[in-house]
């Protein structure tokens, strides 16, 4: 807070709109205009001015000052240049009672519908229960079948990793064909009958078995469960199916205090960020499709973030939930709005549409993380990263010097 604070709330909003490009109305008390600090790529999004607290920050770049500050910002001076303080004091306070900026469009003040995350419940105890029969199976099968490990190695992710995510292979070899079933009431669920009288049964096709944990208060179980169909597009099997009675609550992967997130579409995209950047400070949410919206506890951790990296992907879809150009879409969620210290950060269009197509194009996840993180926080990344591979090194030197002993 500076000198600013002398005028009266309404001043400060009136000068910080004099000044600002590309302003609009205000968000949580906030202005967001372009940012005064730095030359953004995608202009908007970052940067937001607080009247109330006298504070602008930018999400992007990271810095921040007070309103004396960002007015010398925009007019090419250091945030603490002493002539532009002295040239907004009587620019602005000498007479503030009657200050009167540039004649602008007035603006609306009709009470604007906001997004509010929902709360959704956990399946059934017994559900849980016999989803982790279900998984348990599926994790030994699958470390036992070399030909699925190496696809999954394909797809970057190693054995061990799989066998702590909790990725499992079901063959189904044990069904007529490749879907196995089981009825509702058995695991949990409610008694529903089909149009011939019988009992409707949970779908488990033959592919690979991804879970996800949340907590119910009491303890830790299986929330949300997906199957990538290994035979996609028959008997109306889509690339991944929910298992029926399983919530929608995103996949989490990491620390919950974690400061910085990536956010992608799919669970197997989501474990192998988690394996590659897990161990420097970095947590993933996998959403299943790009238009399912965060839970109430996603969303307060997103809140809490010091940044978030939207990868989703480069497609269609990606693009319309990230941003919500339309005027008219107040109350419509779209990430790059509801999150502004978030940053768009697909895989290149030349590598392909996701973060799973890293592994085969010669890419490193970390090459294509790093290149999109501000300064600010790519220092603080490469800092724990530095440190993990000095632990590394010093542990497999150890190791060696052990075996050398012994022999």
């Amino acid at each position: 807070m500076g000198v600013a604070m002398q005028l009266h709330f309404a001043d400060r909003e009136r000068i910080a709109r004099s000044i600002l490009v590309d302003d609009k109305p205000l968000q949580n008390g906030r202005i967001p205009a372009n940012c005064p600090f730095h030359a953004e790529g995608t202009p908007g999004g970052a940067f937001f001015y607080d009247p109330a607290k006298d504070i602008g920050r930018c999400y992007s770049c990271g810095d921040w000052s007070d309103l004396v500050g960002i007015f010398n910002a925009v007019n090419g001076r250091a945030c603490d240049d002493g002539d532009g303080y002295r040239e907004f004091v009587s620019t602005y306070l000498d007479d503030s009672t009657h200050f009167q900026p540039k004649e602008r469009k007035a603006l609306v003040s009709t009470p604007q519908p906001t997004w509010e995350p929902k709360a959704h419940e956990m399946p059934p105890e017994r559900w849980s229960r016999k989803a982790q029969e279900f998984v348990d199976t599926c994790v030994e099968a699958l470390q036992r079948n070399q030909e699925q490990l190496d696809r999954l190695a394909g797809w970057g992710i190693t054995p061990a990793v799989a066998k702590a995510a909790g990725i499992g292979w079901f063959s189904a070899s044990d069904e007529n064909g490749d879907v196995a079933y089981r009825t509702f009431s058995h695991w949990g669920l409610p008694l529903q009958l089909n149009a011939n009288g019988n009992e409707r049964c949970i779908r488990l096709p033959k592919g690979f078995v991804f879970c996800g944990y949340r907590s119910d208060g009491k303890q830790y179980r299986i929330a949300r469960m997906h199957i990538r169909c290994e035979n996609a597009g028959t008997d109306n099997l889509p690339r991944y199916l929910q298992v029926t009675g399983a919530s929608s609550q995103y996949y989490i992967f990491g620390k919950y205090d974690a400061k910085i997130w990536v956010i992608v579409e799919t669970v197997r995209d989501a474990i192998l960020l988690w394996q590659e950047l897990g161990h420097f400070g970095v947590s993933v949410m996998a959403i299943g499709g790009a238009s399912n919206r965060p839970d109430d506890e996603a969303h307060k951790l997103l809140r809490n973030a010091q940044l978030i990296v939207n990868a989703m992907d480069a497609d269609t879809a990606g693009r319309k939930n990230s941003w919500k150009f339309d005027p008219d879409a107040h109350g419509q969620f779209a990430w790059q709005v509801e999150y502004p210290h978030s940053i768009r950060w697909p895989v290149p269009l030349a590598v392909g549409k996701d973060v799973g197509d890293l592994p085969r194009s010669g890419l490193s996840v970390w090459d294509w993380f790093s290149a999109g993180l501000p300064d600010n926080v790519l220092k603080q990344v490469e800092s724990l990263r530095n440190k993990k591979m000095r632990e590394v090194a010093v542990a497999g030197a150890a190791a060696q010097t052990a075996g050398k002993e012994a022999a």
